[in-house]
């Protein structure tokens, strides 16, 4: 038979507890300004960024400026397969995407297909990083010069 705790040792392991409660609720706390900060930062940036699934090539997120580079509203890509955004005769293309994702990171121009039909010539940066417990492609688009 086991025997009951005194008191002491009670009030022990509820100090304890308590600790370990405020220290989880800190733990929070800063997770929620982490979020807070990324979001703003994500969001203000001029730059349009794509999140896009490595596997299966869904657009997880996006930024304001994807519609102002893109033309596209983030609720036109949210869910959507990216190769939306290449003009039609690469949508179709058998080989478009490699089996295995290949990307390591690089900046290169790209024509892309805006909502509106018409095609537009972008820096396009990406690489793959790890997000939320996936590998994704983070994708930076930029306007070219007129030069």
């Amino acid at each position: 038979m086991s025997e009951k705790p005194s008191y002491e040792e009670l009030e022990q392991q509820i100090q304890v507890l308590e600790k370990e409660n405020s220290n989880l609720k800190r733990a929070n706390l800063e997770l929620e300004e982490y979020k807070i900060n990324f979001r703003s930062l994500f969001n203000s940036t001029q730059d349009a960024i794509m999140v896009i699934n490595a596997t299966n090539g869904e657009v997880m997120a996006v930024n304001p400026a994807v519609a102002d580079v893109l033309g596209y509203d983030e609720e036109d890509l949210i869910g959507q397969h990216f190769s939306i955004l290449f003009p039609p005769m690469l949508q179709s293309s058998d080989d478009f995407l490699p089996e295995e994702p290949q990307f390591f990171g690089g900046a290169f121009k790209q024509e892309f297909f805006r909502p509106d039909g018409m095609v537009c010539l972008l820096d396009l940066s990406a690489a793959m990083v790890s997000w939320e417990q996936k590998t994704v492609i983070m994708a930076t688009f930029h306007e070219l010069p007129d030069w």
